[in-house]
């Protein structure tokens, strides 16, 4: 009775209309224009919002620097379980050397790309986004004010 009741109610047709913005400009939209109007506004009525690209792109770059931490963490515990179990066997104790000194590399290469990546992306957005500073200059009675960039990167 339940799967039978369940089956009626989920098999009825949902109609979603797209609204019109609240406050519609004097001006005709173009196709494409009220195509994306009703593509956002049902977004909004879904729960979705607009997202940044820079957030995307940092929420992905999060979860790779995630899956390279678990990567080097099993590495690690591999390397370890590799020199546990070698009973002396010399071949084994330098595959779990080089298992290990190989995870380390890749650690540190990530989080200094990393870094880096960080510090010059910070430096070169400061310096693409300036304000300007406005001085008075007091020996041409002309003009008033000049303008100045300071650009500092360090």
């Amino acid at each position: 009775m339940l799967s039978l009741f369940a089956v009626i109610f989920l098999s009825q047709p949902y109609v979603l209309y797209a609204a019109e913005p609240s406050a519609p400009s004097p001006e005709r939209k173009t196709l494409t224009e009220q195509v994306q109007t009703q593509v956002d506004v049902a977004g909004e009525s879904a729960g979705l919002q607009k997202e940044d690209p820079r957030q995307y792109i940092g929420r992905v770059i999060s979860i790779v620097l995630g899956f390279m931490g678990m990567l080097f963490l099993v590495l690690i515990v591999y390397a370890g379980y590799v020199r546990l179990t070698s009973h002396g066997e010399e071949d084994r104790i330098k595959k779990s050397t080089s298992t290990a000194v190989a995870a380390m590399l890749g650690l540190v290469i990530v989080l200094l790309a990393y870094g880096i990546t960080r510090f010059v992306t910070s430096r070169v957005y400061n310096a693409a986004t300036y304000d300007p500073v406005y001085e008075e200059n007091n020996q041409a009675p002309d003009t008033i004010y000049k303008k100045s960039i300071h650009i500092k990167l360090f």
